[in-house]
């Protein structure tokens, strides 16, 4: 298994070197498995002094760990960092209803793109839309990872010796809250604070709970947020009793 590890990380670092004509590249960093596995390679192929992350915020939506790990792990990989807003484009898609791929077309890469010159990496691999099409450079972003698959990620990070704290609901996913929104948005200070603060809460009562998954749906009609609670596994009934009361008082909203 190492060996074939070792055999995609240095081809993958290899086609990096030979695409990035300028010596320099930027990478969209999330903080989560598939950026960071990017800057890694790409600080390898070209150079940390060559290699820019910039992590786009989203504000409210964002779990309120992830600036935290992104500026650590930029840190430890002693790779510059930059943060660029997102959250107005963001509310403008969400307005119209859940769409990750236009909030991820017309919020995140515009967010990324804006002041960048040269390519941009993304994360996009086999368990993405883009990595399926086997597009290499689409509109000046490139996806060095997208014939990897998300087991060949977390072996790759665990050969190079690179831990990845999680973000968000769940080990293999950082994203943002407002996936949970299951209605559009039309008033970001209602349907908007709901969301971002009931997952918030939900994971701070969870924070000495090992679990796998964790988030609240947010539903029901715009005059009332309803919040669907999941969890897994179950935690201890002193937890759950907590988390009934939080439903509870969504209900009522």
């Amino acid at each position: 298994m190492s060996e074939q590890i070792e055999l995609l990380v240095n081809k993958t670092i290899d086609e990096i070197r030979d695409l990035t004509e300028s010596g320099r590249l930027t990478v969209a960093f999330s903080g989560g498995l598939d950026s960071t596995l990017v800057a890694v390679l790409a600080s390898r192929a070209l150079g940390r002094e060559r290699v820019k992350l910039v992590n786009v915020c989203f504000g409210p939506y964002s779990y309120s760990r992830g600036l935290e790990i992104v500026a650590s792990l930029a840190d430890k990989m002693r790779l510059r960092l930059e943060f660029t807003p997102g959250y107005e484009a963001q509310e403008r898609v969400w307005k119209d209803g859940p769409s990750c791929n236009r909030c991820t077309r017309l919020a995140k890469l515009p967010a990324i793109r804006s002041g960048v010159l040269g390519l941009v990496a993304t994360g996009a691999n086999q368990s993405d839309t883009w990595g399926k099409t086997g597009i290499v450079i689409k509109d000046g972003f490139y996806a060095p990872l997208r014939k990897w698959t998300k087991k060949q990620i977390e072996n790759a990070l665990s050969y190079l010796g690179i831990e990845v704290p999680k973000i968000g609901e769940a080990p293999v996913r950082e994203g943002c809250k407002l996936k949970h929104l299951l209605k559009i948005m039309a008033n970001p200070a209602y349907h908007g604070y709901s969301v971002a603060i009931a997952n918030e809460v939900l994971l701070d009562q969870l924070e000495d709970f090992t679990h796998s998954l964790a988030n609240v749906k947010v539903i029901g009609p715009l005059s009332r947020n309803i919040a669907l609670i999941n969890v897994c596994p179950l935690p201890p009934n002193r937890n759950k009793g907590e988390n009934q009361e939080l439903t509870s008082g969504d209900r009522r909203d």
